[in-house]
């Protein structure tokens, strides 16, 4: 991306984030990476991947926003 910004994009699933500890470190790991002002994150699900028609039509759009 421009301006030396990175894209991150994230894969969230019911086995690794299913309990509420596990919540609260995707949320904290999340905003500190967000709040370095130079990282955009893009968050999806296994279903969005397995759909094959949510992530790269989404990661594409916000890069032509960039």
């Amino acid at each position: 991306m421009r301006d030396g910004r990175l894209l991150v994009v994230e894969l969230d699933g019911v086995g690794p984030h299913g309990t509420p500890d596990a919540l609260f470190r995707d949320r904290a790991r999340q905003n500190a990476i967000t709040a370095t002002g130079r990282v955009d994150l893009l968050r999806f699900t296994a279903r969005d991947v397995l759909r094959g028609d949510v992530v790269a039509p989404a990661v594409a759009a916000h890069l032509a926003r960039a």
